[in-house]
């Protein structure tokens, strides 16, 4: 047998090149992003993306600290070169779903989580963010599906328990709900549109006294959720305090009408994320309704180039 000499040399380079991995600076940026600094992660990567505008690992990173910091129009710019790259990564396909979510465009995010799960089913925060989908989408029993399918995977997380139980209570499942609800609420107590859940369970439940503390609350946390108002209006004219019941149902009015007004402007960004009269009119509708958080995402949408 003839023994051949191999370079050390060409087996260094063999065994670097059979390595593979991100490259430091992604590596970091992913770390950055885990201890919530976008901005740094944003910077970090930000000029290094001409030198290296084939790297879809980069790409997906960078749009991911866009997405956060509000600047959606650069996200969605690097996450569509990211699937142009790889069409089926699952976490490209979830930074897609979160910046169509971000443009109100549901129909197309919920299409993109659906398929990040199908390659990575074990995932929490991508079962999470259809079930999130879904109850916006008013789909409850898919909205059911999702979460449980995250809470089993995931029994602590709060996402996973809020959202099980906030679906369960809307498809009726009243008994099943409530005590996810409450279990998410001794750690998240100002979260209204959970206490409103809550206290229409009790409602059905015809335990009206806590249902009208639940009410009441919701509209203290969160005064631009229409349900509330109406329910709440119902417990008291069926206790006879008909006065406070007949303001209640004008406010119900009044919030309802400003609910729809937003529907329709996020319906028209849906339709052209880059009409900027749009966008400006939506920010103006969530900020008059005391929606200021939300108001600062949309507004941010506008600043990013």
């Amino acid at each position: 047998m003839v023994r051949r000499h191999v370079p050390a040399w060409f087996l260094l380079v063999v065994t670097c090149a059979s390595c593979g991995g991100e490259a430091p600076e992604v590596r970091e940026a992913r770390a950055l992003l885990d201890r919530d600094r976008a901005a740094d992660a944003y910077e970090l990567l930000e000029d290094t993306l001409e030198k290296n505008p084939d790297s879809p690992e980069r790409l997906v990173v960078f749009a991911e600290a866009c997405q956060r910091l509000g600047r959606v129009r650069r996200g969605v710019r690097a996450v569509e070169a990211a699937r142009a790259l790889d069409a089926d990564s699952p976490r490209v396909l979830y930074v897609s779903a979160l910046l169509d979510r971000d443009r109100h465009r549901f129909g197309d995010a919920i299409g993109s989580v659906r398929r990040a799960i199908e390659h990575s089913p074990r995932d929490v925060d991508f079962r999470v963010l259809l079930g999130q989908l879904l109850l916006v989408a008013s789909d409850h029993a898919g909205a059911v599906d999702a979460f449980t399918a995250a809470h089993e995977l995931a029994p602590d997380d709060l996402r996973a328990m809020g959202g099980r139980g906030q679906a369960l209570v809307l498809v009726g499942r009243n008994r099943e709900g409530e005590p996810l609800l409450e279990r998410y609420l001794e750690r998240e107590p100002n979260d209204g549109q959970v206490v409103y859940l809550r206290g229409l369970a009790r409602l059905r439940e015809e335990r009206f006294e806590e249902a009208e503390e639940d009410f009441r609350r919701a509209i203290a946390i969160t005064p631009w959720l229409p349900a509330p108002y109406h329910n709440l209006a119902r417990i008291l004219q069926a206790t006879g305090r008909e006065e406070e019941a007949a303001s209640m149902r004008e406010r119900h009015l009044d919030v309802n009408e400003r609910d729809w007004a937003i529907r329709d402007a996020e319906a028209k960004v849906a339709d052209d994320p880059n009409d900027e009269t749009a966008v400006r009119e939506l920010a103006r509708l969530l900020r008059q309704a005391g929606r200021n958080a939300e108001a600062a995402v949309v507004a941010a949408s506008l600043a990013s180039p």
